[in-house]
Formats: C-alpha cells, sequence, structure tokens
C-alpha cells in the first residue's frame, strides 16, 4: 500500500496530531487481519508473541475504556433513527481511532495469552451446550456425583474434551470462575477447551422477547465490553478458550444496517476465534460468506426447525474453525413453549444423527478444528446424540455414563459404561 492509499484511511478530520494513533489502529487491524490463523493455531509450534511483528501502544485499555465512557456521557447522539444509529457508529469508531486502541484492544496482552495451544487443534471436537442444568442430575450425573460433591466439570470431561459456556449469554463470565473451571478440567481431560457465547447485550434486543431485534434495537454498552473481556482474557490466558460464539436471533436479518454493525462489532472482539450464528436465511448466500471468509470469521452451521425463513441446515466453512450447533427439531414448541427448556425437548434419531456426521466429516476437510456442539439439553438428551456423534466419528464405542445409559437403552449400541462411580474423588477446592 503507497503512503497515498496510507493516507486516504485517515479520517478527514484527524489532525495530524491525532494522526500516528488512527495509523496504529490501521496497522493493528492489519496485522490481526493476516496473522490471526498464527495467533490462534500457533502456526508451527512457535509461541504467537515470536510470530507477531513488535508494535506498542501509548495507552492502555482501561485508559481507553475511560475515554470511551467520557466520549458516550458528554458526546450528543441524535435520538433515533437508521441515520442516527449510523452516525453513533461512526463516531464510536472515528473515537476509538483517535484513543490510540484500536477494537482489537492491547495487541501485547494478546500475544502474552495465546487462545488455544498447540497441542489441542487439528481435531474434531464434539460436547454440549452448557453443563449446569437440574435435570441432568441422576440422569447424566450419577448421585455421587452430587454426594461427593464433584463439580460437574470434572465429570463431563471424563467424556467430552469440549463444552460451550451457554451462561456467558445471561451473564458474563467471572475470571475466577474461568480460572476455577480450567483447573478443574485439566484435571481430568488436558484436552480439554471451552468455546463461549457472547454476552447478549451484544446480539439481542433488550426486548427481544417483545420486538425484532436489529442494529438499532441492540444497546450494549462499555461496561458490557469491559466485563466480557474480563473472561474471555481468563479463559485465553489458561490457553482453553477455542472460540467466542457470536449469537443473534432469527430476527436479525441480513440488511445494511445490519451488516455494518456486524461488522463493527467483529472488529471489537477481532483478538478471539469468532463464529457467527445467524438463524435468518437472508444471511446464507455467496455474498456473506465472502465476506466472513475475508474477515476470517466463522460461519455457524445450525440444526434448527425450519420455520418460515429459519435458516436450514448448512456446511459452509470460512475460516480455520469449523462450527456446528445442534438445537433438535421440537417443532411443536420451538416458537411457543412455555418453559424455555422445552423447546429443546428432542431427541436427534439414528439417521438424523448420521446425516450430521457426514456433514461434520465434509466441514472438518475444509477446517482444521471443527467444534460440534449439542443444544439439545432437556434430559441430558444433548449428551445421548454427542455421544452417539462422537462414535460414529470416531467408529467405535465410547465410554458414557451408566445412569445416562440406563435411561437411554440406545446409547448401549454406540458407548460402554464408564469406570464405577465409587471411585470418583472428593470434590477439592484448590
Amino acid at each position: 500500500m503507497s503512503g497515498s492509499d496510507w493516507a486516504k484511511q485517515i479520517p478527514p478530520s484527524v489532525s495530524p496530531n491525532t494522526a500516528q494513533p488512527a495509523i496504529r489502529k490501521i496497522l493493528c487491524e492489519i496485522v490481526f487481519t493476516v496473522y490471526s490463523p498464527l495467533l490462534v493455531y500457533g502456526s508451527i509450534g512457535y509461541p504467537a508473541s515470536e510470530l507477531l511483528p513488535t508494535v506498542t501502544f501509548d495507552r492502555s485499555l482501561s485508559e481507553h475504556l475511560a475515554k470511551t465512557q467520557h466520549y458516550r456521557e458528554h458526546t450528543k447522539i441524535p435520538s433515533s433513527g437508521r441515520d442516527n444509529f449510523l452516525y453513533h457508529i461512526r463516531a464510536r469508531q472515528h473515537h476509538r481511532s483517535q484513543s490510540g486502541i484500536s477494537s482489537c484492544a492491547s495487541l501485547r496482552e494478546v500475544t502474552r495469552s495465546p487462545i488455544l495451544s498447540v497441542e489441542l487443534q487439528n481435531k474434531i471436537r464434539v460436547g454440549t451446550a452448557g453443563w449446569s442444568y437440574k435435570d441432568w442430575q441422576g440422569v447424566f450425573y450419577p448421585p455421587e456425583v452430587q454426594r461427593k460433591k464433584l463439580h460437574p466439570l470434572e465429570y463431563l470431561a471424563r467424556f467430552f474434551d469440549l463444552v460451550e459456556i451457554n451462561t456467558s449469554f445471561y451473564g458474563h463470565i467471572k475470571p475466577e470462575l474461568a480460572r476455577l473451571w480450567s483447573r478443574k478440567v485439566a484435571a481430568v481431560n488436558k484436552d480439554f477447551v471451552f468455546t463461549a457465547k457472547l454476552h447478549r447485550s451484544f446480539t439481542h434486543s433488550p426486548l427481544a422477547v417483545l420486538e425484532p431485534t436489529s442494529a438499532a434495537s441492540i444497546r450494549p454498552n462499555d461496561e458490557d465490553e469491559a466485563k466480557a473481556r474480563e473472561g474471555l482474557e481468563a479463559l485465553a490466558a489458561e490457553g482453553r478458550l477455542g472460540a467466542l460464539l457470536i449469537q443473534f436471533p432469527v430476527s436479525f436479518k441480513n440488511t445494511a444496517l445490519n451488516r455494518e454493525y456486524l461488522d463493527t462489532l467483529l472488529r471489537q472482539f477481532i483478538e478471539y476465534p469468532r463464529v457467527i450464528e445467524v438463524r435468518h436465511e437472508s444471511w446464507n448466500n455467496s455474498e456473506t460468506l465472502a465476506e466472513f471468509a475475508r474477515q476470517n470469521v466463522s460461519f455457524c452451521n445450525i440444526d434448527q426447525p425450519v420455520i418460515g425463513l429459519s435458516l436450514a441446515p448448512t456446511e459452509h466453512v470460512t475460516a480455520p474453525v469449523g462450527y456446528v450447533r445442534l438445537h433438535g427439531r421440537n417443532y411443536k414448541e420451538w416458537f411457543t413453549a412455555e418453559r424455555g427448556e422445552d423447546r429443546y425437548n428432542y431427541l436427534y434419531t439414528e439417521s438424523e444423527i448420521g446425516e450430521w456426521k457426514e456433514k461434520v466429516e465434509r466441514i472438518a476437510k475444509q477446517s482444521q478444528t471443527t467444534y460440534v456442539v449439542t443444544n439439545n439439553h432437556f434430559q441430558a438428551r444433548a449428551g445421548v446424540n454427542a455421544l452417539e456423534l462422537k462414535s460414529l466419528l470416531s467408529g467405535k464405542k465410547v465410554p458414557a455414563p451408566q445412569s445416562l445409559i440406563e435411561h437411554y437403552p440406545p446409547l448401549e449400541k454406540y458407548t460402554e459404561p464408564a469406570e464405577d462411580t465409587n471411585d470418583l474423588p472428593l470434590w477439592r477446592a484448590q
């Protein structure tokens, strides 16, 4: 890129005194675009910090957040409407460029905290969405788990090497919990990783039940961003963060306004392997896939009840991470369930899981790491289907909780009972 081309990237209103921070922002985003596969996947075994060029910022992330808060409190934003919303987005982007800290936060912090260590890559990982459900007690988790006060993750990690953090959608991950979870799984399964859902303030209208979600109705604030980063960075520092899942509802359609918001959001969290889950069919086109690929963002392939213009199952791969989420096919209660968990009351049949086995293998051939998450968590059915899929992919029986096999006898075809639960260790707080 020539000097004149660089100059064109700087907003006209940026003075010579602020041009250097603006150029640093552009440099940071280019560095992540070029080097993000090395950062995330560790390349040929070298630490990310040795692969990235040295870039130094003269402002910390905390200063940046403080300046952003000051900006929000002292800048008058027009009342409403599409043009006003875009004004807010562009003003925020311009403020970030002047602050000297881009949406990728501090590159130095990222290089010190590899997202996923090299030995945890290059494989298909199957797991469940969440692990703490009351109706899993006595079904997936035998009575000994509760009696001995064993942490659920210590038991779950015996059967899977992946879990998607579901609670982070409803409340930000506390760093101390992220570190605790990492210790618990590491003691049982050194290959275990987490993927995490981004908080709903970034993806859903506060009144999502009553109104459609669009860029104009999503209202995250700087506190949300700071808290989201705290939890994600804690997982990344442990080398256990596989990907960040950004999940939008079916009402979030492919419009110019929504595309611009999505582009801004992706830049905010550019330092993580990002996976976008959209549920409306309007996103299923070559233009969207090309843009995701350009930004090194993964397209989440989902299985859901196909109602109206809901997205049908896909096999898209737009980044080194392949991602699949199986929500179940409970057509009757998908949009009408009185209790939220009832909409996930579905057990995939043998043929349906077999179809997804073929899809997952095709996805895996095009990706470096593939995550498959079962979200039909009603009465531990996610665990059943995840184990069946693991068995089909490996071509052999896999260990399963005895209690789960007893509740779902057809699982015997794919699994064998795990060791005696009387041998489970007592819970330890450290």
